[in-house]
């Protein structure tokens, strides 16, 4: 095609097909490198233009409609054509623009109907210049299944298979940060720096092959850590939609009861849904079961405060008028000043226990929660196979979408 860079004649517009074969020339070349490709709307204005390229490429993974209402669309207009204020000329220019989108939106759900929605998604955004950013970030940014368990109930190597059968994207914490510190990568050295070693519970006897009791997440800053799981996605994900993230939220490891107080579940999971991706399931493999039930908080109980006398002034006697208070000056309006009283407000009296994971995860996911309790011994009476077929089992269901729209929270509790 015709280059008019240096033109000063609008470019022509060159034929739909001339236009699909040199982006099915591209695309060859880009899918060589492994490259993932955006197309930013399409040649042509017709359904058949559409899928030559589509049937070429493949299956998307997704279609975004981004919308916006009219005064945004003219501010982003007049951005684009560099004017000031919008005028008539402008009215009569937008409305010689092609809006094929609606047609072609229905014709690709026509198209794909019988294809999955773990596969393909049509994404509708209604967006203002502040938020799509935010809003597609949302929506595209892989998912979290996080894994919670014992140390005794070693699930490493199953979580390692079930990454590859479900094209999942899996980080075991301990294993990431032993791996950067030994080859003291820049984020190896920046962890070393933070590091705060802490009294953590491990059994003697248990085997610690990653050494969890030098690398745990507790022992490090947990920004930086999380920053170190982001950066660890951004440089393996592909076409991957769920992180299968193992090593995070166990601060119940730890023994100072100021260290738990300090650490606590719902911070590490809102720091992670901040930094990493909704967190939309949890298994959580144990040997206790986590109670799902808050302890009765207990008040503080202030005493009754003594009755105020009333005490005459000097000199004042039966018939006397008594002499006005003289006026406090306690501000203006608003302003006004009043004594802070303790005995005023209600007050927990702490039990120095933060809320488990299966308490924080209840509360945060709301009506779309769903909890589950099983025993181990109904998948298998071998350890090794109920760790693996439970959580098998659970991420079928979470991608193979039988729970869509729900956070589910399983506990598998074991017999000691």
């Amino acid at each position: 095609m015709k280059n008019h860079e240096n033109d000063d004649e609008p470019p022509e517009r060159p034929p739909p097909n001339e236009v699909v074969e040199e982006l099915k020339a591209t695309v060859d070349q880009l899918k060589q490198n492994k490259a993932k490709i955006v197309f930013d709307t399409f040649p042509g204005a017709q359904p058949e233009d559409f899928d030559a390229i589509l049937d070429h490429l493949g299956t998307p993974d997704y279609i975004m409609n981004i919308d916006a209402d009219l005064e945004e669309r003219k501010k982003r207009y007049m951005a684009k054509t560099e004017t000031e204020e919008w005028g008539e000329g402008q009215d009569e220019e937008v409305s010689k623009l092609e809006d094929n989108t609606e047609a072609l939106v229905e014709h690709v759900k026509a198209k794909y109907e019988g294809v999955s929605e773990d596969r393909f998604r049509i994404l509708q955004f209604h967006v203002s210049a502040d938020n799509m950013q935010s809003q597609i970030n949302d929506e595209m940014s892989p998912k979290v299944i996080l894994v919670h368990h014992d140390k005794r109930l070693s699930s490493d190597t199953t979580c390692a298979n079930l990454a590859i059968k479900y094209n999942l994207i899996y980080i075991s914490v301990y294993q990431l940060i032993k791996k950067h510190i030994e080859e003291k990568t820049e984020f190896g050295l920046q962890l070393l720096a933070t590091k705060k070693p802490r009294d953590i519970k491990i059994n003697s006897q248990t085997r610690d092959e990653f050494e969890e009791a030098t690398y745990s997440a507790v022992h490090f800053d947990q920004s930086l850590v999380l920053k170190l799981v982001k950066h660890t996605v951004n440089l393996t994900l592909t076409n991957q939609k769920y992180i299968l993230l193992e090593g995070m939220c166990n601060t119940n490891i730890l023994s100072n009861e100021e260290d738990l107080l300090e650490l606590t579940p719902m911070n590490e999971l809102l720091d992670i849904e901040r930094e990493v991706g909704e967190v939309v399931a949890v298994s959580s493999l144990k040997f206790t079961q986590e109670s799902t039930e808050e302890e009765e908080a207990e008040y503080e109980n202030f005493p009754e405060p003594p009755p105020v006398e009333e005490v005459k002034k000097e000199g004042e006697g039966e018939g006397d008028e008594p002499e006005p208070e003289p006026e406090q000056d306690e501000g203006e309006g608003d302003n006004k000043k009043e004594d802070f009283k303790v005995e005023d407000y209600q007050w927990t009296i702490t039990n120095k226990k933060p809320k488990n994971l299966v308490q924080v995860y209840l509360q945060l996911k709301g009506k779309d929660a769903i909890h589950e309790i099983k025993n181990a011994e109904e998948y298998s009476s071998s350890q090794y196979e109920s760790i693996s077929k439970s959580l098998d089992e659970f991420i079928t269901r979470v991608v193979g979408g039988d729970l869509k729209g729900k956070n589910p929270i399983i506990q598998v509790v074991f017999m000691e």
